[in-house]
């Protein structure tokens, strides 16, 4: 079963107009009918991580906008 994470904590309605709560980092079948009709609310990648770390509690995982110098990046 492939993965995909909340983006936020929110409600959202699927096209039957359920009332489905999303929260941040919760992970989602990513062949649910509810992340295929609304796939802006998911990611592919963990929106949050938990640590061991004391004092860690969660920590937010930042996606890397911009490529670093000489990086290639796949376009396609």
């Amino acid at each position: 079963m492939n993965l995909v994470y909340a983006n936020a904590s929110c409600s959202i309605t699927n096209q039957h107009g359920e009332i489905f709560q999303l929260v941040r980092g919760e992970p989602w079948d990513a062949e649910d009918p509810l992340v295929t009709q609304r796939p802006t609310f998911f990611s592919k990648n963990p929106v949050q991580a938990r640590t061991s770390v004391r004092g860690g509690g969660i920590v937010e995982v930042v996606e890397q906008a911009t490529r670093a110098p000489g990086e290639k990046r796949n376009m396609a």
